[in-house]
């Protein structure tokens, strides 16, 4: 990366913190805190659901496997946006017709304080984990790109950005934007970093496919099977029970449900849904297309760095920043509806305890 990526990234850092600003000014209830007053538009639900299923993992693992198999990347990526409609149709509505502010709040109304406590503690712990392992891992990849020099405070002992340091500085931006603005600005921020992400991509998909030598020479060079739906360990049987698990995961997991919540009615919080599996259904052919056009580039790389090194070889200066605040954002949208669920959940215990 060079200086101008470098400025990009740190705006994208910036801006996320100004719309955590911008939101707080319109917060005066802790129902505007946590569930947006239950006013959020179904498309800024649904967009923020679908951020909210993203993380760095879906440029590097799923990147990986696409550089290595192909298609079948595709296959199960798609077949979240499958989940996320069953979901919609059976779960979403049901949330907000339960009446409920909160997951946290319907659980602790429904099923009484011991069981809510249970979830809630075991909850913690394990999104602490997840989201520790997301902001780790995307630190690792970036900071592997910022060249500094050895004498820089911020330097690690490659001469390149410390990966500490870069874990406190996005870790303390995601914390800034979402205690500031509540979920309003978790929204704002999924949809303004979905902007990020899509115009990253759109960018660099035609960029690549030149690189290939276009569509007939990429078709022509890729290896065996990488047109397979199905390959290897990645099954039938995978994929379908890929789906149920996350029918599961979008209709019950805390901080989806609190996106079937945040809006204004039942067939709001169905739309939402519908609107998540959609884009899930129609983008990852998008994201996965140069990390496999890649593997006929330069075949003889490290399958999880397939999707950054494809985005150096094509891109001009600045642009690089952009992916790279891409995968910042997938990670800080997972992070950020962590934090807001389970922070209301905290508050909706010391509430039910005073």
């Amino acid at each position: 990366m060079n200086i101008l990526d470098v400025v990009v990234l740190i705006a994208f850092l910036v801006g996320m913190v100004g719309i955590g600003y911008w939101s707080s000014k319109r917060m005066t209830t802790s129902a505007d805190m946590f569930s947006a007053g239950g006013k959020s538009p179904w498309w800024m639900s649904g967009i923020s659901a679908y951020m909210t299923m993203f993380s760095a993992g879906t440029f590097v693992v799923w990147g990986g496997v696409a550089y290595r198999l192909g298609v079948v990347a595709i296959t199960v990526c798609m077949s979240m946006g499958v989940a996320a409609l069953v979901a919609g149709y059976f779960f979403a509505g049901k949330w907000k017709a339960s009446g409920a502010t909160s997951a946290a709040e319907f659980v602790s109304q429904k099923y009484g304080q011991g069981v809510f406590q249970m979830y809630t503690w075991l909850g913690i712990v394990t999104r602490i984990i997840g989201v520790s392992v997301a902001l780790y891992s995307v630190s690792v990849i970036v900071s592997s790109l910022i060249p500094m020099s050895p004498d820089s405070f911020f330097a690690n002992e490659q001469g390149y950005f410390s990966v500490n340091w870069l874990i406190l500085i996005v870790g303390t931006v995601i914390v800034l934007y979402t205690f500031m603005g509540g979920l309003l600005a978790v929204l704002l921020t999924d949809c303004t970093q979905f902007l990020v992400l899509m115009l990253s991509v759109c960018i660099m998909v035609p960029l690549i496919i030149t690189q290939g030598g276009g569509t007939e020479t990429i078709i022509a060079n890729l290896p065996a099977g990488h047109f397979d739906i199905f390959a290897s360990s990645y099954t039938q049987l995978f994929v379908f029970g890929w789906i149920l698990v996350h029918v599961f995961k979008v209709g019950g997991e805390w901080a989806f449900v609190q996106r079937h919540l945040c809006v204004e009615s039942p067939a709001d919080a169905r739309k939402a849904s519908y609107l998540f599996g959609v884009l899930y259904l129609v983008t990852p052919v998008l994201w996965m297309l140069p990390p496999i056009v890649y593997s006929t580039i330069n075949p003889n790389v490290n399958p999880e760095q397939a999707y950054i090194l494809s985005a150096q070889a094509v891109l001009p200066m600045g642009m690089l920043g952009l992916v790279v605040s891409s995968m910042l954002a997938a990670t800080a949208s997972m992070a950020s509806s962590e934090l807001n669920v389970f922070s209301g959940a905290l508050t909706t215990e010391f509430t039910a305890s005073v």
